[in-house]
C-alpha cells in the first residue's frame, strides 16, 4: 500500500464492480467495489463472513478491506477488458460507480491470489474424477451437509458450485487438489449490489405450493418473510433474528449437500458455533469497520440472537453430550464428559442414565453386560473386568424440560494391553426403538463398525 497499485484487468463478472490489481510487492488481487447508494454493504460483509467461514475450519482466500485514493492507482499500459485496451478514463468511469468516503477514499475488497493452479470449482455431489484422494461422495461429506448451519447463521444464500475453488497445491507428481469457499458477498444483509431481498433465506425462488397457495387465496395470503420490518442500515442490509428459524433456513437453490444434512451433522456444526463468544462475534465483526456504531451493534446484536436460535434448537433435539475423555489413566478410568446444553443454559439434567455393552467388531453385534445405571455426575465409571477387547457404553439425559435429551450417545472404547481409549461415538436421531431394542439385550446390531 506505500507505493501504486496497478490495475491490470477490469473484473467483467460477478454483480459487483471492480478489478484485478498488483501491490507494490507484485502480489495480486481481485478487486470489489460496494455499490454506489450503500456503502460498505457488500465490502464489511465479505469481510466479516470471510473471517468466520476460516474460523469454522474452511479454506477461504485471504480478504482485506483497504482503503484507497484515486491517485494511488495506476492502469497497467497493457490491460484491457473484452479485447479492448483498459484506460484511466476507462477506471474514472468503473470508480464512478462506487462510493467515495469523505477523505476520499474510496472503500475495497482485496482478495488476494490463492496459492496454486486453478482447477476448476467442486460440486455439492459426487467426486472429481481427476483426483484420487476424492473419493467420498461430497453430498455425504459432513463438512459439507453442516455447512448448511453455518451458512444459516450468516445468511449465506449463494453457497453454490460457482462460489467454490479448487487449486492444485505442490509439485505435478506429489501435489493435490485444495478445496476452497470463495466470494461472501452475499451473506449477511447483503445482495451483493443492494440490500438483500427479503424472500432470500425463507423460501427458494420458486415452490409451487407457496405460488398455488397463494393464487388459490388471489394473493390476499401473505408469507411470513414479507411482514419483517427491517432496520434502516444501509451497510447491514436486510438482516434479522426475530423470524429466523434454524432449520428453515434455505440458501438460494436446493443444495443436494444441505438436503442430507442429518441431526449429527448438525450438531458437528453448532457444537463450533458454540464456541463463539460475545466478545469474539463482536470482535469478527468489528473488521468490517462499519462506521455506523448503531449498525455494528445491531449487526453483532442480530448474530448473537440467530447464534442462540441454531443453539436451542439443535441442542434441543438431541443429547448434547460432548468431549468424552477418560481420566485418571487409561486403565483406571472415568470417562468423563461435557453436556453443551446445560453450559448453554438450554435445560437441566436431573440425572444421566447409562448401559454398557461387549462390542463385537466383525458383525458388529452387542451384548448386555448389565442392567442400566443412574448417576449425577458427568461421568462414568469404568468396567474393570471384561474379557471383550471393544465396549459400548449408551448414555441418556434425563431432563423434564429436554426430553430429547433422552436420545442414546454411544461411546464405543478399544482395549490395547489393558488400556482403553476412545474409537468412535454415534448419536441416536430417529427415535427411542433402536436403543430400546439394544437395552433389551438382543443383540441389535450397530449401524457402524469400529474402525470402519
Amino acid at each position: 500500500m506505500t507505493g501504486p497499485l496497478l490495475i491490470t484487468a477490469p473484473k467483467v463478472e460477478g454483480a459487483t464492480a471492480g478489478f484485478r490489481m498488483k501491490d507494490k510487492r507484485g502480489d495480486s488481487y481481485f478487486v470489489k467495489l460496494d455499490p454506489l447508494k450503500y456503502p460498505q454493504l457488500t465490502t464489511s460483509a465479505e469481510a466479516i463472513s470471510t473471517r468466520f467461514f476460516h474460523a469454522f475450519g474452511y479454506n477461504v482466500p485471504e480478504n482485506y478491506l483497504i482503503f484507497v485514493k484515486r491517485e494511488q492507482l495506476r492502469v497497467d499500459p497493457e490491460a484491457e477488458a473484452n479485447g479492448k485496451p483498459f484506460t484511466e478514463a476507462d477506471l474514472d468511469r468503473l470508480l464512478k460507480k462506487a462510493p467515495r468516503r469523505p477523505d476520499g477514499t474510496y472503500q475495497m475488497l482485496a482478495s488476494k491470489k490463492i496459492k496454486g493452479e486453478p482447477v476448476g470449482t467442486f460440486r455439492f455431489e459426487g467426486t472429481r474424477p481427476d483426483d484420487p484422494n476424492d473419493i467420498f461422495p461430497h453430498e455425504h461429506r459432513r463438512e459439507l451437509r453442516g455447512l448448511r448451519v453455518f451458512c444459516a447463521w450468516l445468511n449465506h444464500v449463494d453457497i453454490d458450485t460457482i462460489n467454490t475453488l479448487d487449486v492444485f497445491e505442490g509439485e505435478e507428481t506429489n501435489g493435490y487438489i485444495k478445496h476452497y469457499l470463495i466470494d461472501f458477498g452475499t451473506t449477511l444483509g447483503s445482495g451483493a449490489w443492494e440490500p438483500q431481498r427479503p424472500r432470500v433465506g425463507h423460501e427458494y425462488p420458486f415452490e409451487v405450493a407457496q405460488i398455488a397457495k397463494s393464487l388459490f387465496t388471489f394473493g390476499l395470503w401473505e408469507r411470513t418473510w414479507q411482514k419483517i420490518d427491517y432496520p434502516d442500515y444501509p451497510q447491514v442490509g436486510n438482516f434479522e433474528a426475530a423470524h429466523f428459524v434454524a432449520d428453515q433456513w434455505k440458501p438460494d437453490y436446493p443444495n443436494p449437500a444441505f438436503s442430507r444434512m442429518t441431526l449429527a451433522d448438525a450438531y458437528w456444526a453448532t457444537r463450533i458455533i458454540a464456541r463463539f463468544s460475545a466478545e469474539a462475534v463482536r470482535a469478527i465483526v468489528r473488521t468490517g469497520k462499519i462506521e455506523d456504531p448503531r449498525a455494528e451493534a445491531y449487526l453483532v446484536r442480530t448474530l448473537l440472537e440467530r447464534r442462540d436460535r441454531i443453539l436451542l434448537h439443535y441442542f434441543s433435539n438431541t443429547n448434547p453430550l460432548d468431549a468424552f475423555q477418560i481420566r485418571g489413566g487409561q486403565s483406571g478410568g472415568p470417562l468423563h464428559f461435557r453436556n453443551l446444553g446445560v453450559e448453554n443454559k438450554l435445560g437441566t439434567a436431573e440425572r444421566y442414565e447409562y448401559a454398557w455393552y461387549g462390542f463385537d467388531n466383525e458383525s458388529g453385534l452387542l451384548a448386555s453386560l448389565g442392567s442400566p445405571r443412574f448417576t449425577v455426575e458427568q461421568s462414568v465409571p469404568l468396567l474393570q473386568q471384561t474379557q471383550s477387547p471393544y465396549l459400548m457404553v449408551g448414555i441418556r439425559t434425563l431432563s423434564a424440560d429436554r426430553p430429547n435429551w433422552a436420545r442414546e450417545v454411544r461411546v464405543y472404547l478399544a482395549s490395547s494391553k489393558g488400556t482403553w481409549r476412545i474409537v468412535g461415538i454415534e448419536r441416536e436421531e430417529e427415535g427411542a426403538a433402536a436403543s430400546q431394542r439394544l437395552l433389551a439385550g438382543d443383540g441389535a446390531p450397530s449401524t457402524t463398525k469400529v474402525g470402519e
